[in-house]
């Protein structure tokens, strides 16, 4: 009779116990939440820590643990870490999905392409119709990032417009793929042959007419002054030799500036196209997971 009672006694209060603690991780974790709700980062940070040092934590509280600290950093945008925290929350946690979903970003933010696909063909969406439709936007989207292009039709052609979240997205990752059909790219080489057979040619055929004209107008009278001192002072003279020298570098420049400018002009198109793509994955994981 009395070990029956100290059972139910010692039950009651073990129970008792494990509720306040309960209570207690809830208000520590709410009160993180609003501090990072509130950009108080350093402060939330130093919250979470003190919760994680409690031994007794189970399984799903360490998941709310280490969601928190992997948002903190997302916010922060240390994307390594805030990678390592969220790969940390389990399948079983309600944070799971938007872990996983952020942390795919993470990758792909970082020019991880390959390895944000994986995260994204590791999460089972089969009972969530809506997070399957987000996961083939992100990887489209993550195709267009790799210039795998076959891969982006084959998963547009899933396009829909029919989920909220992602609809206005799903046009603009197709007006972007209609825009890299569309675009012409310029040959640096070919750039260069055309300044070193006419100057500011190459300028001219990048679109900077402008520059062009200056380039030729200057290389030709430099080249012009160079030959009247070579006629009238002869090869070995320092008037020769010195605009000789000053009509050898505007030439070398002329050339070497048209083939930096086609660079620079292939180069800002896809860094544009990729800021585009990167901010028009991100809006609709905000819309879904917020």
């Amino acid at each position: 009779m009395f070990k029956a009672f100290f059972f139910i006694v010692t039950s009651f209060l073990f129970f008792n116990l494990s509720l306040a603690q309960s209570r207690s991780f809830q208000n520590e974790i709410k009160f993180a939440s609003h501090l990072i709700d509130n950009y108080e980062y350093k402060d939330a940070s130093l919250v979470l820590k003190n919760i994680s040092k409690n031994n007794t934590l189970n399984s799903a509280q360490f998941d709310s643990v280490n969601y928190f600290i992997g948002w903190i950093f997302y916010n922060q945008k240390t994307l390594d870490s805030s990678s390592f925290y969220l790969n940390m929350v389990s399948s079983h946690s309600s944070y799971f999905y938007k872990s996983k979903f952020y942390e795919a970003f993470n990758s792909a933010y970082l020019g991880k392409y390959s390895n944000a696909i994986l995260l994204l063909d590791s999460i089972k969406t089969d009972s969530f119709t809506d997070y399957e439709k987000l996961k083939n936007f992100e990887k489209a989207a993550f195709s267009i990032l790799q210039h795998d292009y076959k891969s982006f039709e084959k998963l547009s052609n899933q396009f829909t417009g029919s989920y909220f979240p992602i609809a206005n997205e799903e046009k603009a990752l197709t007006n972007y793929y209609t825009k890299i059909k569309e675009h012409n790219p310029k040959s640096p080489l070919l750039a260069g042959v055309m300044s070193a057979i006419v100057p500011g040619s190459g300028k001219f055929y990048t679109g900077h007419r402008g520059q062009g004209a200056t380039a030729l107008v200057t290389v030709v009278s430099l080249a012009a002054i160079a030959a009247e001192s070579y006629y009238r002072a002869g090869p070995k003279s320092i008037q020769f030799i010195s605009f000789g020298a000053i009509f050898s570098i505007f030439y070398a420049g002329n050339i070497w500036g048209s083939v930096n400018s086609v660079k620079k002009r292939n180069d800002t198109f896809y860094k544009e196209l990729e800021r585009n793509v990167l901010l028009d994955m991100h809006i609709p994981l905000r819309r879904v997971f917020n």
